[in-house]
């Protein structure tokens, strides 16, 4: 053996660990580790690549685990720091193994990486052994946020952006980093900025709604003698537009009150508009776009070469990256995909006619066959709304046209506060599930009063908390308190067709979207439900609280889930396996249709053969089936990265 390399000034110190890493990509790394209290990482021929330092003492032990492609590094703490040996960058505040751990008396030493059995087995001051086994039902990656997380939703145009809401009021954009996998980025917007500037704003409160040209005098009165505005304000208030007021005396709206509560309860990204819909607890919606002026300017900003600027530096862009030209997508030349995203949100409306907390929206868009994107949204005034996005105005309400009915109860759509509600476009049907234990489905449309009842889902024992609508199956599906979920038929009169025990309370639910699988979150555990048999086929675990909301992104193949323990998860989504044909099977199935070919050429009446085989038909054998098919169980996880490692003393 020979030497080809040789660096004498690699460290400042000795070199305390070394280590040759690989992962599946056929990156080769050498990891050096020193008592300089620094982590180098060097190609295979000697060449320097990224520093890796803040460590409190010497680097005692390192190893690369491949499965989810990170370095673990012990340097004086009682837990190991994670990088991406790829990007130099920390990732443990992205993974959930050490998120949680507090600092120990013990440090960690002397670190392996087991394949076999998928474990990391470290030394301790304390002259113990730690073990941390790979869990293939744990999450890929782990946000952490300030305050409980109530609503998911995200876009579907690259760059890809996942938005939360929180118990807070803050609605939270976050935005996969390029280096890698693991690490997003956060922007916020907040609702008490937007409250301040309708409080600031002498315009009207409702946002669009209603007519401003009435009101600007007695606004310039007001501004000219400010001694009468508090007493113009207790006698002169706006009119009511909302019909469930009908015939009441005058009151203020409910968002002229300083309400405590701004929880948000639902949020929904509308492509076409490119706006987040976000329904608060203060019974406002809050309808955020791009800042229109600021993608002007940057559309002005054109370079003098004009070409794509992903093209320009697609060298320094990862391989696997969705921004690389290689990847074939035609979103590079899209002004609105990226040019929108750099400009940042602004609020540009805020609709308020309901009388409580907005629990539940649906988005009927123009590509269902009306003139304008209209916005179904219900809550705990058991009221729907039905709202012009495009104009931010309210285009009217569902009133009730039965005549035995009191005019004070006409717009109630159900007995109960309404917790949740979807579209269906194949019928052209909303649906919304009610805490009387009932689901209603009415035919959409504009008019209020033409919302006619088509049929209601009963069965339930207790509250309903999620419904939704398999579009693949074409079937209802809905979850409640009572530990159940119930598949209904789609059509007809709409009969349970099973029932599912969640063993435990249903509080989320999504619709996979590539295979039409199930994925529930009871209490804090993720259940995937097959939709073909109902078995459960996936466990996801690592949240500490109940799961609120769950989304699916079939552009990476990955569920989304936020939780009340204030993160916010991202697992694998579940693969429907593939069924495997045995060679033998598929041999006989040859032979047998090769059988049957012949035994059709020469069984012709009125042919001397046919008269022959007529005659032996008898005394054929018996041939197997020619379809036997098996399925083999596969592992959902055993392709994915996923990190979450348990901690065995």
């Amino acid at each position: 053996m020979e030497t080809t390399f040789t660096n004498e000034n690699a460290h400042d110190a000795g070199i305390s660990c070394l280590r040759l890493a690989k992962d599946s990509e056929n990156n080769t790394w050498i990891i050096t580790g020193s008592f300089d209290k620094t982590v180098k990482i060097w190609s295979t021929e000697g060449k320097f690549v990224h520093k890796l330092n803040n460590f409190l003492s010497t680097i005692s032990g390192m190893c690369y685990v491949p499965r989810n492609k990170t370095l673990w590094v012990a340097g004086g703490t009682s837990y190991a720091s994670l990088f991406d040996p790829k990007s130099g960058k920390n990732v443990s505040d992205f993974i959930g193994t050490f998120q949680t751990q507090e600092e120990e008396k013990y440090t960690l030493q002397v670190m392996r990486y087991f394949p076999e059995p998928n474990q990391v087995v470290a030394s301790t001051s304390r002259r113990h052994l730690v073990v941390w086994k790979y869990n293939p039902s744990g999450c890929i990656t782990a946000l952490k946020c300030k305050a409980a997380i109530e609503t998911l939703s995200y876009t579907r145009k690259v760059p890809i952006l996942i938005f939360s809401g929180d118990s807070n009021g803050v609605i939270n954009k976050w935005e996969r980093m390029q280096s890698n996998h693991f690490m997003y980025s956060k922007e916020s917007y907040l609702l008490s900025d937007v409250k301040k500037k309708k409080r600031n704003k002498p315009s009207d409160d409702r946002g669009a709604i209603g007519s401003h040209s009435q009101q600007q005098p007695q606004q310039q009165q007001q501004a000219q003698d400010p001694q009468q505005t508090d007493t113009n304000n207790k006698l002169v208030h706006k009119p009511i537009i909302s019909h469930y007021a009908f015939n009441k005396p005058n009151i203020p709206a409910l968002s002229t009150h300083k309400h405590p509560n701004t929880t948000i309860l639902k949020t929904i990204f509308v492509e076409d508009h490119d706006v987040i819909l976000a329904a608060s607890e203060d019974s406002n919606i809050y309808v955020w776009g791009f800042d229109n002026m600021a993608v002007d300017a940057l559309k002005k900003m054109q370079p003098s070469d004009h070409q794509p600027l992903c093209k320009k530096y697609a060298i320094l862009l990862d391989q696997n990256s969705e921004l690389h030209p290689s990847n074939g997508k035609d979103f590079i030349d899209d002004e609105d995909s990226v040019t929108n995203r750099v400009a940042g949100f602004i609020c540009k409306h805020v609709l308020s006619d309901h009388q409580s907390c907005v629990t539940s929206m649906a988005v009927i868009g123009r590509e269902y066959g009306y003139d304008r994107t209209y916005v179904v949204s219900a809550g705990w005034d058991s009221r729907l709304c039905i709202w012009d996005l495009e104009q931010g105005i309210l285009h009217d309400t569902f009133r009730n046209t039965n005549k035995d009915t009191h005019y004070e109860h006409a717009e109630l759509a159900c007995d109960g506060i309404i917790t949740d509600m979807v579209y269906n476009p194949r019928d052209n049907e909303v649906a919304y599930a009610s805490s009387d234990k009932m689901v209603y489905i009415r035919k959409f449309s504009p008019s209020g009063p033409e919302m006619t009842l088509v049929n209601t889902l009963q069965g339930h024992d207790m509250e309903i908390t999620c419904i939704r609508w398999n579009h693949i199956t074409g079937k209802w599906v809905t979850g409640s308190e009572d530990g159940t979920i119930r598949i209904w038929a789609g059509s007809g009169m709409n009969e349970c067709e099973q029932a599912l025990s969640s063993q435990g309370s249903v509080s989320a639910m999504c619709i996979d979207e590539v295979n039409g699988s199930i994925v529930a979150g009871v209490q804090e555990i993720i259940r995937v439900y097959d939709p073909e048999q109902y078995r459960l086929v996936q466990t996801n675990v690592g949240h500490q609280d109940a799961v609120r909301t769950i989304i699916h992104i079939k552009e990476r193949n990955q569920y989304v889930s936020a939780s009340w323990d204030k993160t916010i998860r991202i697992w694998n989504a579940w693969k429907m396996p593939r069924k495997k044909v045995n060679p033998e099977d598929l041999a006989k199935k040859k032979h047998a249709s090769l059988a049957d070919d012949v035994y059709e050429r020469h069984s012709k009446p009125g042919s001397i053969a046919g008269d022959v085989m007529a005659g032996t038909e008898d005394m054929l054998p018996e041939m197997e089936s020619p379809m036997d098919f098996s399925s083999s169980p596969v592992d959902s996880q055993a392709h994915s990265g996923s990190t979450e490692v348990t901690a065995q003393s």
